[in-house]
């Protein structure tokens, strides 16, 4: 939620996740996640991304040039990939 605040307002936040509300899943990232995000190499919140798709067998989609970092932490796949 706080990177979508930094480009999108929040009504227009709370619309997209409207549409999607029977798909979202929350999941909590535990101590032990967390610090092993803070032992990668580069940003930590990214790190995290890959360790909660890794730990929970989750697919991660994604453009941003930052998790080219964590490929050794699980795969990435652009949204054109899986169509």
């Amino acid at each position: 939620m706080k990177e979508l605040m930094e480009f999108y307002s929040s009504q227009n936040i709370g619309s997209l996740f409207f549409l999607f509300k029977k798909d979202i899943v929350q999941i909590f990232a535990t101590s032990q996640q967390k610090e092993e995000a803070r032992l990668q190499q580069g940003p930590c919140v990214d790190a995290l991304h890959f360790i909660l798709a890794r730990d929970n067998n989750c697919i991660l989609v994604t453009r941003d040039k930052h998790f080219v970092l964590f490929s050794h932490i699980t795969t990435t796949y652009v949204p054109e990939d899986l169509l």
